[in-house]
């Protein structure tokens, strides 16, 4: 989901535009530190980077990478870029009118000419409802997730 924001962005550095992006995800050594961590108490950005403490005398140690398991939460960079926290420079919109209320769809997919069991909608179900908890943690309950069954 993330991705719809955080495709093409670069950086100004020296004068020049920069990515930061190792399509599709951040460059592994961009510090990105989850805001609202959704497994453990530090986490890169499921978007990608790293998280790095600073040793002093020039030295750095990763803590964190964004690879993807366990499940991570969102950077601050990229709640900025979803217009889910405000930040120095200018974003239309700007956080007081950007999107908070999201939907998306789950696909269940069964051979031709069957139905799906029950087993597999009480799944597909489980992971809905994972799904908008796991949004609601991650974006500081900044914004909503619904997924529409039909």
């Amino acid at each position: 989901m993330g991705h719809r924001w955080s495709a093409y962005v670069t950086a100004k550095v020296s004068g020049k535009l920069v990515s930061l992006i190792e399509w599709p995800h951040w460059v592994p050594g961009l510090q990105s530190p989850v805001a609202f961590p959704y497994s453990l108490p530090v986490e890169a950005s499921t978007l990608g980077g790293s998280v790095w403490q600073d040793n002093t005398a020039g030295t750095y140690t990763q803590l964190r990478d964004g690879f993807f398991v366990p499940a991570t939460g969102y950077s601050y960079l990229d709640l900025y870029l979803m217009g889910l926290i405000s930040a120095p420079g200018e974003r239309l919109p700007d956080v007081e009118h950007s999107q908070r209320q999201f939907n998306t769809g789950i696909v269940v997919m069964v051979e031709q000419g069957k139905t799906p069991s029950p087993e597999l909608i009480a799944r597909a179900n489980g992971i809905r409802e994972q799904w908008m908890e796991y949004w609601k943690t991650v974006t500081g309950h900044r914004a909503s997730m619904t997924v529409t069954p039909r």
